[in-house]
């Protein structure tokens, strides 16, 4: 910082002793007119800080989506657990009603991170959109499974559990490394601000 005051000082003087007409005749104020002052680059930084800061919230919370859509496993399971014991199927009617909510919730978030320009948050959101239909179609065939005990139904509800489980654990590992590396930019923009 002293370097660079030093520099606008000598600059400054030179214009300012310069003769009328000649190279260095510079007047101080239009020298300093292209930077920007203290005040506002501390301004950019904080303005920078904050986009990083709203980037990896909303990262975060992508994650949390597809903590929430990797349950439908769970959820599966139970409904399969519940038939096979007591022959209801209470609980694969609640899988069917978390995946109507998980579409919304998808469709929600899509418009909420509409801001960023780069591809990673469609990709994402793709991803947990096609985990979604996954599991819609693994809770199709195990309500065919309840209907009729074929091997062909449960190995159809296993294969697109699986694909969908696959699906949501790459968008959460996405999100993730997303959110990392904005909250480090943000960490180190913000130490700068200091």
């Amino acid at each position: 910082m002293k370097k660079f005051m030093l520099g606008a000082l000598s600059i400054a003087l030179a214009g300012a002793f310069a003769f009328p007409g000649s190279v260095g005749a510079v007047k101080a104020d239009s020298y300093y007119e292209n930077f920007p002052s203290d005040v506002e680059n501390h301004e950019i930084i904080i303005n920078r800080g904050r986009d990083y800061v709203i980037k990896a919230y909303d990262f975060n919370r992508m994650i949390a989506l597809g903590d929430l859509i990797s349950s439908t496993s769970r959820t599966h399971s139970a409904a399969y657990d519940e038939f096979k014991i007591y022959g209801t199927k209470t609980q694969l009617d609640l899988a069917k009603q978390n995946l109507s909510e998980l579409t919304t919730s998808v469709s929600k978030m899509k418009s909420e991170v509409s801001y960023m320009t780069d591809s990673s948050p469609s990709q994402i959101l793709s991803n947990y959109t096609n985990s979604i239909n996954r599991y819609k179609t693994a809770n199709m065939y195990l309500g065919k499974f309840y209907a009729t005990r074929t091997e062909y139904n449960f190995n159809m509800y296993m294969k697109y559990t699986k694909e969908a489980f696959d699906l949501a654990y790459a968008g959460k590992k996405k999100s993730l490394s997303e959110y990392q590396y904005y909250t480090g930019m943000a960490l180190d923009i913000l130490s700068l601000g200091q």
